[in-house]
């Protein structure tokens, strides 16, 4: 009944989420439209009073009061301030004129378009005659670089004050009294641009957007400030960059843009690792507020841009959450006054594993040494049945070779006859057919559909994608729907609101029970000749035959084909992000805002294992026991369920005063101050019921107890084994509250000098009142030098700028506590409630701290043709929790607590340079590198065991070394019996012992990239474009996959250097000999922690090439479309490894010295329609 009851409230919850999501679509879209289409005040004349006005308040009167709209740069409107008049009843004419006399400004009107632009200076007109006069009519359109038009174009001819702007389609016309002359093109937001006519009647123009000017604003999520005014160190993509390539995960894009941060194997890191144990993923940020989701929650076609704040002047506004770097998404806006319609269909096909990146030994030689092994084994030798007896006395498992020897053994077969079949199956290749029968070629289909509209009181946006997912895996198949919406609506001039919701919802079915295709040795078959399927049975020969006299016991054969329809887990997660604020303009330059976000996680897991499912039937089986003639099932003759269950809830309120003020032209300033108050709740719990029926909803009844103690079932009648319950319910609430506040200044708009500071409180602080009010703070000065008086004369530069900034930040982890942690659990031997104690009381616990020195050097130059950023860093984290040595007498050998620290200094350059930028033909390439040294400056405990650092570099390390580091034995070589050998602290050589020593092992490097980057070209000839990424990382290493020292048979995964091993008949070679015959575990970890074995691991990818095609405005506009563009993509097409071998660094794992899954090629094709 309780699953029933579950059942119904998830689906009754998930109906309340899409009709509240339903509901509130629909009064957004109303809203919408009442504040886009029906707010608009009736044009006519303008009345209000200027007393010290700016220019944009004009501009925002002249808004308000008639259905014009004004266009403008910024910075050349910021120095007309102090403005004075009493306008009744004038005209737009009227107001322009008079606020505009004086000053090196000018305008123009195109239907409801006013365009302000810079006056050209004035050049008398000669006098001609009517003779001398030859009027010529140029006319044209304007069109931006995706052949959309471009309406309040100014149209100049230059040298004069003639000119006109573009109507709404682009179009323009003029009259030039002489035959040639040169026409002057200039938009806000894009490059001004010169054409000289001479004979040409009719002149198109494609303006590029201006780069500078695209850079101009970072959003930090508090506060948008003018990037000449930023002292920080940031990086900016824009929605251009993002929307190169065929994506569905942000992240993606980002790789290789963004200086200073690494995506190596999908671990996004900036500038370097400053904690233990606290992971070191950035903070990700929406509009403004974080979010606890993640940049997977995020529909990439929803963003505008991405800041990466990477410094403690940038990021430490946020305080205890800033020390791993900050990512500022900022979602769309509509354009105002415009209606779009935007589609996008993306299909990417990504080939199947490739197995001979694997270094398999073939079937053949897995015979081979297998044969090789049993003869040479010397209990065999000794007496061949009684070797065989004594596996079938024990019930243990052994192979179809086993076997046939076995047969021989008993003379059943002669060795000739075993001989054959043993030949015979040679031919098997299980690893072949499981990869043809379980593996397909993968296919993502991506959708997406956005709407999105703008008035002057409203601007709505909303989109729904879906991204739909045939895994490699056959029956694995996921999908997720995404929905986003968001308004904001200007009520008042004085008050406006914001709110939205983004919905993502996905599910999907998997396998967790399957084994894979080396679990099972290459000579056993999924299929026989005709098709049929095979089951492999991996149970000692005798004990299987008697097994399968009992009556009552499931057969225990297994088949990948079989359990690809059954055992399913299926996976749900919804993710409801729901936002609202709201702008109050108090008086002039001071702003109120309020911001409100709640975010709910919930997700769910429920694997259904049927009664014919190998996973039941081998377990049942295990737990069967005969009593008095009949067979008793402990386990009940019936499925199972295993359900888990999390819910994360998160809400963020903040509350902050905006201060932002040109004190006259030499002057500004920016202050922001408010508090933060944020709560996490985090809430697990499972369940594994067993004697489940899908049907009824049904469960039985288990002996615990019974299980608990110990059951010799059927399965393995001579060994008592435990079955125990798995259930579990943990739950985590952590509460905080904030007080931060910033304040900038820039003089003669060449000094910029910032502050800030932030202080947080938390539950998860220690007692010790010392530590809860340890203020986070940063300080950070520019000096604009192209702004001086003794570069102006600089034609060739455009942009130079310095920075520094130091700082404080921190970072927290929220896993642990001042207060001691124990763990509650049933005791079903006993029936009583115990408690495991896992973490002692800390009373000194605080946050984790990192403070950073940041130089930086902005330049362009060359007509903005080169572009860079040049960054150097150092941060010294500390305060870190780390284990600490305790007196054992205290009841703990050891204690997580702030006692290490750790240090890391880099470098960090980005270029870019424009070769060629013509009307028909582009060509732009970028280069980024990183380089960053990371240390451990400070542990307080020892290591003790060699094994340790070898095993575990993530939980042990040493002070002046990297954090995760690579140690290795340092080989001696292979012994006269071809054992591997190391030399311990004294330079004495060992094999086949234990070298406990720290002090024998020998540091080889590290498993972390020590620099990284990319190479980009981007070219563009009339509307095609082609795009190139490489990647690369390097300066770190890994471990070659050696073969591992077998002392059995093994399994399908068995290395092909077997074939290469040691033998008495071999002896010339660097292979060990592989069996020992006792168990000897120092053999294979000398052989693979050998410093020997470890490569560089430095590689270079091409991550993708992209061909896009943009159907030409005229063509589109005969498909009713604004804009049509097709994509073609390749996506890890090759790499170069200086490794060799063949071996990928993102696809091995470089720790154990193994391959993983192949990072195989992937093809797409996308195409957009605008409407």
């Amino acid at each position: 009944m309780k699953t029933i009851s579950q059942n119904l409230m998830r689906h009754w919850f998930k109906k309340k989420i899409f009709y509240c999501l339903k509901s509130l679509i629909l009064i957004m879209l109303v809203a919408s439209n009442v504040y886009a289409t029906g707010n608009y005040i009736e044009q006519g004349k303008l009345s209000f009073e200027l007393n010290g006005a700016e220019l944009k308040e004009v501009f925002s009167e002249i808004r308000k009061q008639t259905e014009f709209t004004v266009l403008y740069k910024s910075s050349d409107i910021n120095r007309v301030t102090n403005l004075k008049g009493d306008f009744k009843n004038a005209t737009v004419i009227d107001v322009l004129d008079k606020c505009l006399e004086g000053t090196s400004l000018g305008y123009n009107i195109q239907d409801k378009v006013i365009v302000i632009h810079p006056e050209s200076k004035k050049k008398a007109i000669p006098v001609v005659t009517d003779q001398e006069q030859t009027p010529k009519l140029i006319s044209g359109i304007v069109t931006d670089e995706e052949g959309v038009t471009l309406p309040g174009v100014s149209v100049v001819v230059k040298g004069t004050t003639s000119g006109v702007s573009t109507d709404l389609d682009g179009n323009y016309s003029l009259t030039l009294l002489d035959k040639e002359g040169t026409l002057v093109f200039s938009f806000v937001g894009m490059e001004t641009k010169e054409v000289v006519v001479t004979n040409q009647s009719i002149i198109n123009v494609t303006l590029k957007v201006d780069q500078s000017q695209l850079s101009e604003v970072i959003v930090t999520g508090y506060q948008t400030i003018s990037k000449e005014r930023s002292t920080g160190s940031y990086s900016i993509l824009k929605n251009e960059e993002l929307e190169t390539q065929i994506v569905s995960n942000i992240s993606t894009v980002i790789e290789g843009k963004v200086a200073g941060l690494s995506s190596y194997k999908g671990d996004m890191v900036i500038r370097g690792r400053g904690s233990f144990n606290v992971n070191s993923n950035p903070l990700v940020v929406v509009d403004g507020l974080p979010i606890e989701s993640g940049l997977s929650s995020i529909n990439p076609n929803d963003i505008e841009s991405v800041v990466v704040l990477k410094d403690a002047g940038a990021a430490s506004i946020y305080g205890a959450r800033a020390a791993n770097g900050i990512i500022v998404v900022t979602t769309k806006k509509a354009k105002v006054g415009e209606t779009s319609v935007d589609f996008n269909a993306d299909f990417t096909i990504t080939e199947k594993p490739a197995m001979d990146y694997f270094s398999y030994a073939s079937t053949s030689d897995i015979i081979d040494y297998e044969i090789n092994y049993l003869e040479n084994n010397p209990t065999y030798k000794k007496d061949n049945l009684s070797y065989f007896n004594n596996l079938d006395r024990d019930q243990t498992a052994y192979s179809k070779v086993y076997n046939y020897y076995r047969m021989v053994a008993e003379g059943k077969l002669s060795k000739e006859e075993a001989s054959r079949e043993i030949n015979n199956l040679r031919k098997n290749d299980y690893r072949k057919q499981y990869s043809d029968e379980v593996y397909r070629n993968a296919l993502k289909q991506q959708y997406n559909l956005s709407f999105r509209k703008a008035g002057e009181k409203s601007n709505l946006i909303f989109s729904a994608n879906a991204l739909l997912n045939q895994h490699t895996t056959r029956t694995h198949n996921d999908e997720k729907y995404n929905f986003y919406l968001k308004n904001d609506i200007k009520l008042y001039n004085w008050f406006s609101v914001g709110y939205g919701a983004n919905l993502s919802v996905s599910q999907g079915k998997s396998h967790d029970a399957l084994k894979s295709m080396t679990d099972i040795l290459p000579y056993e078959r999924v299929l026989d000749e005709n098709g049929n399927r095979v089951n492999y049975y991996n149970y000692n020969p005798k004990r299987l035959s008697e097994i399968q006299q009992i009556d009552g016991l499931h057969d225990i054969g297994y088949n990948i084909l079989d359990e690809l329809e059954k055992d399913f887990t299926k996976d749900n997660t919804q993710n409801l992000r729901m936002f609202v604020n709201a702008d109050f303009h108090l008086l002039k330059g001071l702003k109120y805002n309020t911001k409100f976000q709640y975010e709910r996680i919930h997700s769910s897991s429920e694997r259904y294992s049927e009664r014919e499912s190998f996973e039941m039937r081998n377990l049942i089986n295990k737990y069967a026991v005969q009593e008095n003639t009949k067979l008793k099932y402990y386990v009940p003759d019936a499925g199972a369920l295993d359900s888990k269950f999390t819910t994360a809830k998160n809400y963020t309120l903040r509350n902050q005063l905006n201060f932002d003020k040109n004190f006259g032209e030499n002057h500004a300033l920016t202050v922001i101050a408010g508090t933060e108050v944020r709560e996490n709740f985090y809430r697990s719990q499972g369940t594994k019921v067993y004697g489940y029926d899908a049907t009824i909803l049904s469960t039985q009844y288990m002996d615990w107890q019974k299980l608990a103690s110990g059951i010799s079932g059927e399965l393995y009648n001579r060994f008592s084994q435990t079955l125990t319950p798995s259930d579990y319910v943990r739950e985590v609430r952590h509460r905080f509250f904030s007080l931060y506040g910033n304040a900038g200044y820039t003089l003669l708009n060449k000094y910029s000098f910032n502050a800030s500071v932030r202080v947080d409180q938390a539950d998860l602080f220690g007692s010790d009142p010392k530590y809860r009010y340890r203020p986070l703070w940063s300080l950070g000065a520019a000096w604009n030098l192209s702004n001086e008086e003794f570069l102006k004369d600089a034609d060739w530069l455009n942009m130079l700028k310095l920075r520094a900034s130091y700082g404080v930040n921190g970072n927290v982890d929220q896993s642990s506590s001042p207060y001691l942690i124990a763990a509650m659990s049933n005791n079903y031997k006993t029936s009583n409630l115990a408690a495991t104690i896992m973490s002692p009381p800390n009373p000194l616990l605080r946050w984790e701290k990192t403070s950073t020195y940041n130089f930086g050097l902005d330049f362009s130059m060359f007509n903005n043709k080169l572009r860079g950023v040049v960054d150097i860093y150092h941060k010294y984290s500390s305060d870190l929790l780390a284990n600490k040595n305790l007196d054992p007498a205290v009841g703990f050998a050891k204690a997580k607590v702030n006692n290490g620290a750790m240090s890391n200094n880099g470098f960090e350059l980005s270029l870019s340079y424009d070769w060629i930028s013509t009307k028909l033909f582009n060509w732009t390439s970028s280069a980024v590198i990183s380089w960053n040294k990371n240390k451990v400056e400070k542990v307080n405990f020892d290591v003790i065991n060699a094994e340790d650092l070898l095993d575990n570099p993530r939980n042990y390390y040493e002070k002046g070394k990297a954090f995760n580091s690579l140690y290795a034995y340092k080989y001696a070589g292979l012994t006269e019996n071809g054992d591997p050998s190391i030399y311990d602290p004294e330079g004495n050589i060992i094999a086949n012992d234990q070298m406990r020593d720290p002090k024998g092992l020998v540091h080889v490097g590290q498993f972390d990239p020590v620099y990284n980057g990319s190479f980009s070209n981007r070219v563009s000839y009339k509307n095609f474009e082609l795009s190139a990424l490489i990647v690369f990382y390097g300066g770190h290493k890994l471990r070659k996959d050696v073969t591992p020292l077998y002392e059995g048979i093994g399994y399908g995964n068995i290395h092909s250097d077997i074939t290469r091993r040691w033998t008495p008949e071999n002896t010339r070679t660097e292979i060990p000999r592989m069996a020992t015959y006792s168990y000897n575990g120092y053999r294979g970890e000398h052989w693979r922690y050998a410093d020997t074995h470890v490569l560089n691991a430095d590689f270079v990818k091409l991550r993708n090439v992209v061909l896009a095609y943009r159907l030409p405005q005229a063509l589109a506009k005969k498909l009713h479309a604004k804009t049509f563009q097709v994509k073609a993509q390749v996506t890890n097409p090759m790499y170069w490894c200086s490794a060799g071998n063949n071996i990928d660094p993102e696809a091995f794992n470089a720790q154990y010295g193994s391959r993983e899954f192949p990072q195989m090629s992937s093809w797409s094709v996308g195409v957009k329609l605008g409407f």
